[in-house]
């Protein structure tokens, strides 16, 4: 399965929309709270705080599949929704793993 930060997927999925400029300042309808007590509002906010996580984590498969939500909801080619809880389960599954 190819990953959101293998570079030739990444340039794929950004072919497949050439002509739409991405809208990272696309709104979750509920903002996601992150375990250092700030909220996600938007995809930007996801994305920023997706990318500033450790290399090892970014590579889990939880925060893969979030990441290509991130990116195909920028791009109009998913919901925002799918973002949204993917980036629940995510973090979700990250305090799962703290608490283990």
């Amino acid at each position: 399965m190819r990953f959101a930060t293998d570079p030739a997927y990444r340039q794929q999925l950004a072919s497949m929309s050439a002509n739409a400029r991405p809208d990272w300042l696309r709104a979750f309808d509920d903002p996601i709270p992150v375990p250092d007590g700030r909220v996600l509002k938007t995809l930007h906010d996801a994305g920023h705080y997706a990318t500033a996580l450790p290399r090892a984590v970014q590579e889990l498969p939880e925060w893969q599949t979030a990441a290509e939500m991130l990116i195909l909801a920028a791009q109009g080619q998913r919901p925002v929704m799918f973002a949204d809880i993917a980036m629940r389960r995510a973090l979700q599954r990250r305090q799962d793993r703290a608490g283990a």
